[in-house]
């Protein structure tokens, strides 16, 4: 129910990765009341006396119903989901071969998570019952406070200890040079990073590479594992990219085949050229592909294209000759309908990268659109021209865009958010907040020394 009304009622809880994470409200809510409870049995010892009914009774509701789920576990569950259930039922039901194997692994199953419930159910159980011997000791006076809190103390530490060890043992710790063998470079990883240029991108194509992380370890990838993706981003892989690697795959396993043939794919697969795709690996101990279309980090282009919205700008994103032309939608349609030069002059590069800052330079005898191989994101990215911010325009879907004036140039991308600026600037004055109330905390400490040994002499 506490559940239910967050998710519903506070703000941005529903956009949480994970929102079943509430129940660590209990986990903080519980072991605290337990504390004030405690507390309040130090200062009166006798009070567990007073309220032995209800002593009893917790006793029972707590530790009455591990007893129970430790005995008789068959009565109260059934250890599969309804699902399961189903499942197992109907594979058992068609006969043949297989249905002695699934009724088999379904007892297996059931057995496994028996056997588990009850181990834990008679680990609360003693839990509860020595913790409970413990208070009666100390409400009669048979061990003192001291003893008492130490007995609770080892008995947490135990029980913390013997469940953390389910989630984090010494299986999840292991040396640098094991660690290592998990990204050993391939022979296509080698031959990439020979490469002098550091700011392109790499697909890799033999796995899946939205659920794979080791491209990202020595390249920059198209790819790479994350629960969190921008829309676009997101369905640009499933027009595109997805089908693009289906393409590599049935043309590059074939016997005979050679890098040569994947070169021919790369004609027509425009989106991998505006992303900047310099390298396709289709095979970590073969050669990469080498695409010779790449687009660079950033280029001109002579006209633009102005499309209805999202929907036509990515159908047209895959067609359209993207070194000359610009996708852009029609919010922009007013400043940019009728851009077009008749042809591109000059040259712009990146002089600079890092995840924050971007610095490229320009050189034009005309006012150009210039296309970046950078997702646009509007919230917290800015752009400036010799120091001067600039509108940054969507183009090509998913990518930046903005006009160039003519002449040599220096053009900055800085992600400057405002939420970071403002928490720069509170968590400062905190700071400074804390550093004062510590100072005035030493000066009064002192002042009170000071004055105690003055009555003193």
């Amino acid at each position: 129910l506490l559940h239910e009304y967050i998710f519903h009622y506070i703000p941005f809880y529903d956009k949480y990765q994970d929102p079943q994470k509430i129940i660590v409200i209990a986990v903080f809510t519980i072991p605290l009341l337990s504390f004030f409870g405690l507390k309040t049995l130090y200062k009166r010892p006798e009070l567990l006396k007073e309220k032995i009914k209800w002593f009893i009774l917790a006793f029972l509701i707590t530790g009455g119903l591990s007893l129970i789920f430790a005995l008789v576990p068959n009565h109260i569950f059934s250890f599969l989901t309804q699902f399961e259930k189903d499942f197992f039922t109907e594979q058992i039901l068609k006969g043949g071969e297989n249905a002695n194997m699934f009724s088999l692994f379904q007892l297996n199953l059931i057995n496994a998570r028996k056997a588990l419930f009850v181990a834990d159910a008679w680990r609360s159980f003693f839990f509860i019952a020595l913790a409970a011997v413990s208070l009666l000791m100390y409400s009669n006076n048979i061990i003192s406070a001291r003893y008492l809190t130490l007995g609770l103390t080892i008995l947490i530490l135990v029980d913390l200890w013997g469940v953390d060890k389910r989630y984090l043992n010494s299986s999840d710790f292991i040396s640098k040079s094991e660690y290592e063998k998990f990204f050993s470079q391939s022979k296509a990883d080698i031959l990439i990073n020979q490469d002098k240029d550091r700011y392109y991108r790499v697909f890799t194509v033999y796995t899946n590479p939205f659920s794979e992380v080791n491209t990202s370890y020595y390249h920059k990838s198209v790819g790479g594992y994350n629960n969190l993706i921008l829309r676009r981003y997101s369905n640009l892989i499933k027009k595109y990219l997805l089908p693009y690697r289906k393409q590599f795959v049935y043309v590059l396993k074939k016997p005979g085949a050679i890098p040569g043939d994947g070169e021919a794919l790369l004609d027509n697969m425009p989106v991998l050229n505006m992303l900047n795709v310099k390298y396709v690996i289709y095979n970590p101990s073969d050669p990469p592909v080498f695409n010779p279309d790449y687009m660079g980090n950033a280029w001109f282009v002579k006209d633009v294209e102005i499309v209805s919205g999202a929907d036509e700008s990515l159908e047209k994103t895959g067609k359209c000759d993207l070194h000359n032309t610009a996708v852009i939608e029609n919010l922009y349609a007013d400043k940019y309908e009728n851009y077009h030069v008749d042809s591109v002059t000059g040259q712009i590069h990146l002089n600079y990268y890092s995840p924050d800052n971007l610095m490229f330079n320009s050189s034009s005898k005309q006012d150009q659109i210039a296309v970046f191989s950078d997702i646009y994101y509007p919230y917290g990215w800015n752009a400036y021209i010799d120091g001067k911010p600039v509108e940054v325009i969507q183009a090509d879907y998913t990518l930046r865009a903005l006009k160039v004036p003519a002449g040599e140039h220096t053009i900055v991308f800085k992600f400057e958010p405002d939420s970071y600026k403002y928490g720069k600037i509170i968590a400062g004055i905190s700071s400074i907040i804390v550093l004062i109330l510590i100072a005035a905390g030493v000066y009064l400490f002192f002042k009170k020394q000071i004055k105690t040994l003055g009555k003193e002499e």
